[in-house]
């Protein structure tokens, strides 16, 4: 049995978790990266695909990345870094590196993994600073952490031994990025598997998963329609139009700690460019009708 036994998806599904250095986007790097990858088999191999004899691959990616400055104390106890561990970081590649390998990675993809969203910040914002620039706008993303917080408000570890019981051991690890991306993936599919009302569907489950208010156009809910509109949802503008916000307030706005697609929303208003709700309803309309 497999993931994608129980979710109905016909893209190519990353499973992904990165160690990070700390939790601001703009400051902080990433020093580990673990994927999960699932690809529907086409009869021709790909970058991610060397067996073409079963209906979907599934593929495991794992490696450090030199952060460029130093791991704080706090983090290499609570990732149980070891002295090799960080001899390893040291001698590992920088992002800019692999940048290319994860952006092609990504391309046409849906995500999942436990709080997703955290690292698809990571890793988009990775990636812009490397010049590989990706869009994830019109990918469906599946969060464990959303379901069982719904179902049970706790966090990975308790949610692991309530899908996987007998699986896990005591001395099992966690923040690690493979293995969190693993435990992401199984804990996934049980929860598919157990609860009847979670959404199947790729489109609706996006939906479920999802933290931002009805009307919302980027993911977290920072940037909403009004009307016809779109509107901030935040600060000392919230509920004006993006067309009406002052420049300055904009390029403050950039400089923060936000999602990607909040970001390009923002930069595209800063350049005079703003979202159509039509445009944004089609697109919406198309994906359902793939189902």
């Amino acid at each position: 049995m497999a993931l994608t036994d129980v979710l109905l998806t016909d893209r190519r599904l990353v499973i992904l978790d990165v160690e990070t250095t700390g939790t601001n986007v703009a400051s902080d790097r990433i020093f580990e990266i673990g994927l999960v990858v699932f690809e529907r088999r086409t009869g021709v191999p790909t970058e991610f695909v060397d067996d073409t004899s079963r209906p979907w691959s599934r593929r495991e990616w794992r490696s450090w990345i030199n952060p460029g400055r130093a791991i704080p104390v706090g983090v290499v106890k609570l990732c149980k870094l070891s002295e090799s561990d960080l001899d390893a970081i040291d001698r590992a590649p920088t992002f800019s590196a692999v940048a290319a390998s994860v952006a092609k990675g990504f391309a046409g993809a849906d995500f999942a993994g436990y709080h997703v969203e955290f690292d698809l910040k990571f890793l988009t914002e990775e990636c812009r600073r490397a010049g590989q620039d990706i869009d994830i706008s019109s990918a469906r993303v599946f969060d464990a952490a959303r379901i069982f917080f719904r179902k049970h408000p706790r966090h990975l570890t308790d949610a692991v031994r309530e899908y996987l019981g007998d699986a896990v051991t005591d001395g099992e690890t966690f923040h690690g990025a493979l293995a969190d991306a693993i435990h992401a993936e199984h804990v996934l599919e049980a929860q598919l598997r157990r609860w009847s009302d979670v959404p199947r569907a790729p489109e609706a489950l996006d939906v479920y998963c999802r933290n931002a208010p009805d009307g919302s156009i980027d993911r977290n809910g920072k940037i909403v329609w009004n009307g016809n509109d779109a509107a901030l949802n935040f600060g000392k503008w919230k509920g004006v139009p993006l067309a009406s916000v002052s420049r300055d307030y904009l390029s403050w706005a950039i400089g923060q700690d936000f999602p990607v697609d909040t970001k390009t929303i923002l930069r595209d208003a800063l350049a005079g460019k703003f979202p159509k709700k039509e445009s944004q309803e089609a697109a919406h309309e198309n994906r359902q009708a793939e189902f």
